[in-house]
């Protein structure tokens, strides 16, 4: 039953967004969704975002969210049947905007549906094939979470520089 409310109000969700291209000079906030806490990544994110508030976003194992300040983690619990976000840490998340989602996480229930849930400007998807849909570019044949995200900055920058032309 979750799961039907969750895809429901997912559909609702993305189908009233426009995509608003930016260069990764000019990202002011950035989320990175993963399969588990990227906060190894945070030097490489600042120096090809270098102006940009990172945040991160992804599943835990225990009931109880220890993410940082900035970070939003999520469990099946913080949802409830219908579909509504209990934890006030994701509804904060879900009231703020961003300028670009980078997604290097795998096909996951909860997390989708925040995904559709959140505003934002652009979104890139690295990881999973089946994930289409959701995102405004797709960056295939990465393996590795570093090179996805430099490939990010490179097409975000090519697209960009293609667009002002």
């Amino acid at each position: 039953m979750k799961r039907f409310f969750t895809k429901l109000k997912s559909r609702k969700r993305q189908q009233k967004r426009q995509a608003k291209l930016i260069t990764p000079d000019a990202v002011n906030s950035l989320l990175i969704f993963a399969n588990e806490n990227p906060a190894k990544l945070q030097d490489e994110l600042q120096r090809l975002f270098p102006k940009a508030r990172i945040s991160f976003c992804y599943p835990r194992k225990d009931k109880n969210s220890s993410a940082p300040q900035g970070s939003y983690d999520y469990h099946a619990a913080d949802v409830n049947l219908t579909g509504k976000i209990k934890s006030d840490k994701l509804q904060e998340l879900l009231r703020a905007s961003f300028d670009l989602v980078l997604d290097l996480s795998d096909k996951n229930l909860i997390g989708d549906f925040l995904f559709h849930q959140l505003q934002y400007g652009f979104s890139i998807g690295c990881s999973c094939c089946d994930q289409d849909e959701k995102h405004d570019l797709i960056i295939r044949g990465e393996s590795n979470p570093e090179s996805c995200m430099q490939a990010a900055k490179t097409q975000l920058t090519l697209l960009s520089q293609h667009e002002k032309k």
